[in-house]
């Protein structure tokens, strides 16, 4: 239990710190290749311009690769398996997806999966504004609304 809890604080430590140190030395190396200061007047505000466009992508870049690292490539790489026989080896073309549209389970649980995705978040917003109109006008509204 103590070899764990360590586990989870050194890996926030190290987490925290890491962000940190990256967004520090972006920074520093940004003022370092597009110095403002000490720099004739043109030049600096050229260099700010830059500065400005290339310090929002030091804080983007980071997420834009972890989207494609866990996000986008797996979306990729399944769509490409999905051509392939079990094995992953050989191109059977769309032969999967006439398999899988052939299936009436298959279609039935599509066919859930959109009335799941349509009345559900219709029907908890619906209840939600009903619910919001009603306690609007009790004195103990702000209490209900909160929890």
């Amino acid at each position: 239990m103590a070899a764990q809890i360590f586990s989870a604080i050194t890996v926030i430590i190290v987490g925290v710190g890491g962000c940190v140190a990256y967004f520090w030395g972006a920074n520093k190396l940004v003022d370092l290749i597009f110095p403002s200061r000490g720099v004739a007047g043109a030049a600096a505000i050229d260099n700010l311009r830059r500065q400005g466009l290339v310090r929002p992508w030091l804080f983007v870049g980071p997420a834009m690769i972890i989207l494609t690292i866990y996000l986008i490539y797996p979306v990729v790489e399944t769509l490409r398996l999905s051509f392939l026989d079990r094995s992953g080896i050989n191109f059977v073309g769309l032969a999967n997806y006439q398999w899988a549209f052939g299936d009436r389970e298959f279609r039935n649980s599509i066919l859930n999966n959109i009335i799941w995705l349509a009345v559900v978040p219709a029907a908890c917003t619906f209840l939600g504004l009903i619910i919001a109109v009603l306690t609007d006008k009790i004195w103990w509204g702000t209490i209900a609304k909160s929890l």
